[in-house]
C-alpha cells in the first residue's frame, strides 16, 4: 500500500491511541462501578454527564451531575463525587472542594467517601508531589510526573513521535516494528504513552502481537497495563480471547481485574461466561455487576431464567433493574402483575415507569385498577409520573375517592412542566 493511501488511515488510527478509552475518569472499586453503571441507567443527567465525561467536556459534566446531585434522587452522593471531578477537571478546585464538602456533610455514611478523600487529596496537593490514591498504577504516573518536570527521563514529544512512527510501521511492518513496540513497552516511559503503545500493539491482527498482548493482559508482564490490556482483548478478534479472559478472571483475586473482564465479555458478547457468572459468582458484588452486564447485553432470556430461579429478594432486585435496562417491558409486566412479594412488584412498577412503551402504560392502567393495595397504587401513580403520563394522573385527581391517593396524583402533577397540569391546579384553586 502507498503513503499517500496510508496516511489516513494512520492518522485516524493515531487519534484513537492518543485518546485511551475511558480514561478521562478514575478507576472505581467493583461496588462503585455497579452503582455508577445503577445510576446512569436510572437518571438521564447522570447518564449525559458521564458521557460528558468520557468526552472531556467537563463544563457540560459538572452542570449535569450538579442536575442530577439536585434531584434528590437516591444515587445523589454519586452526582456530588463526578460533579466534584468534573470540576477539578475543569480548572475551579475551589468549587469542587466545596462539593465534597457537601457530600461528606449530607452523605456521611455514602460508600463514595473514601474515594472523595482520594480526589480531595488529588486536587489540594501539588501535580509534582501528588501521591497515589488508588494503586501501583497511579504511583507510577506520579512517579513519571515528577521525573519529567525534574528534567529527567526522555522528552515526551519525542516519545510521541516515536508512538506516531511505530504506529505507522505497525500498519505497514509489523514484524520489524514489533520488537521496537515491546522495548517501547519496557522502557522507562510514562505510564500513559505506554498505554497508548499498548493500543498500538492491540491493532495489529499478527500471532506475535496477539501473543503479548494476551501475556500483558494474564498480568505475566507488565502489571501496570494489564486492566488495560484485558480492555482491548475484549475488543480484539484473537480466537483464544474469550477462553484467555475466563482464565484471568478464575486466577484472579483483584476485584478491579475481575471487574474489567466482566466488562470485556460485554464488549465481546461473550453471553454465556455471563451468564455462568450471574448464577454461580460468590462475591455478591461481582455477581451483582455480572447481572447488570447482562441488562447491557440485552440478554432478555437470560435475565428471565435467573429471576425464576432466584430466591434472594436483593438479587432479584438487580434482576428487575437489569430487566429495565434492556427493555424489556413484557417481563416487567408479568413480574408487576403476578409476584407475590409486594415490594419486587413495586420494584417492577417502579422500572415500567422509565419504559416507553404502550404496553407498560396499558399493564400499569390495568394493574391500578385491579388491586386495591393503596401501597401499590401509589406506585403506580410515581410511574405515570415518571413516564409523563399527564393525562392518567388529572384523571386519577379527578375520579379517586381515596383522599390519600387523590393527594399523591395532585402532588406529581405539581411537579410536571406540563400546561394541562398547570390548567388542573387553576382549577383547583378555583373550586
Amino acid at each position: 500500500m502507498k503513503l499517500h493511501t496510508l496516511l489516513p488511515l494512520l492518522f485516524a488510527s493515531w487519534l484513537l491511541a492518543m485518546a485511551p478509552v475511558h480514561a478521562q475518569a478514575p478507576f472505581l472499586s467493583p461496588r462503585l462501578v455497579a452503582d455508577d453503571n445503577t445510576a446512569a441507567g436510572a437518571d438521564e443527567p447522570y447518564r449525559s454527564g458521564r458521557q460528558a465525561l468520557d468526552e472531556a467536556r467537563w463544563s457540560d459534566a459538572a452542570r449535569r451531575f450538579a442536575e442530577s446531585a439536585a434531584s434528590g434522587a437516591s444515587h445523589a452522593d454519586a452526582a456530588h463525587y463526578w460533579q466534584a471531578y468534573a470540576l477539578h477537571k475543569d480548572g475551579r478546585p475551589a468549587e469542587a472542594l466545596e462539593v465534597l464538602d457537601t457530600l461528606r456533610r449530607d452523605f456521611g455514611d455514602s460508600s463514595w467517601l473514601d474515594d472523595a478523600s482520594a480526589l480531595q487529596i488529588e486536587i489540594e496537593q501539588p501535580r509534582s508531589s501528588r501521591a497515589s490514591r488508588e494503586s501501583s498504577r497511579e504511583s507510577s504516573r506520579a512517579r513519571d510526573s515528577r521525573r519529567t518536570a525534574s528534567g529527567h527521563g526522555e522528552n515526551n514529544d519525542d516519545n510521541e513521535l516515536k508512538l506516531l512512527a511505530l504506529n505507522a510501521l505497525m500498519h505497514n511492518d509489523s514484524a520489524r516494528a514489533l520488537p521496537m513496540l515491546e522495548k517501547f513497552l519496557t522502557g522507562d516511559h510514562p505510564v500513559e504513552l505506554r498505554e497508548r503503545a499498548l493500543f498500538v500493539l492491540s491493532q495489529s491482527d499478527t500471532a506475535e502481537a496477539s501473543r503479548m498482548l494476551l501475556d500483558i493482559a494474564r498480568g505475566t508482564q507488565h502489571p501496570e497495563l494489564q486492566v488495560r490490556a484485558v480492555h482491548y482483548l475484549g475488543m480484539s478478534d484473537i480466537p483464544e480471547a474469550i477462553s484467555t479472559l475466563q482464565e484471568i478472571y478464575r486466577s484472579s483475586s483483584d476485584p478491579e481485574v475481575k471487574t474489567r473482564v466482566l466488562q470485556s465479555f460485554m464488549i465481546s458478547d461473550a453471553l454465556e461466561p455471563v451468564l455462568e457468572l450471574a448464577r454461580n459468582e460468590p462475591d455478591a458484588e461481582l455477581r451483582q455487576h455480572a447481572i447488570h452486564q447482562l441488562g447491557v447485553m440485552g440478554a432478555r432470556d437470560a435475565l428471565r431464567e435467573l429471576y425464576r430461579s432466584e430466591t434472594s429478594n436483593e438479587v432479584k432486585e438487580r434482576i428487575v433493574h437489569s430487566l429495565f435496562i434492556a427493555d424489556d417491558d413484557e417481563a416487567l409486566v408479568d413480574i408487576a402483575r403476578t409476584e407475590t412479594n409486594e415490594d419486587m412488584r413495586r420494584k417492577a412498577i417502579h422500572s415500567l415507569g422509565l419504559v416507553d412503551s404502550t404496553a407498560a402504560s396499558a399493564a400499569l392502567n390495568e394493574i391500578y385498577k385491579s388491586t386495591s393495595d393503596t401501597e401499590t397504587r401509589e406506585a403506580i401513580i410515581r410511574a405515570h409520573f415518571l413516564s409523563d403520563n399527564t393525562e392518567k394522573l388529572i384523571e386519577i385527581a379527578r375520579t379517586e375517592s381515596n383522599p390519600k391517593l387523590r393527594k399523591t396524583a395532585i402532588q406529581q402533577l405539581s411537579l410536571m412542566d406540563d400546561d394541562r397540569a398547570l390548567d388542573f391546579m387553576m382549577e383547583i384553586l378555583e373550586q
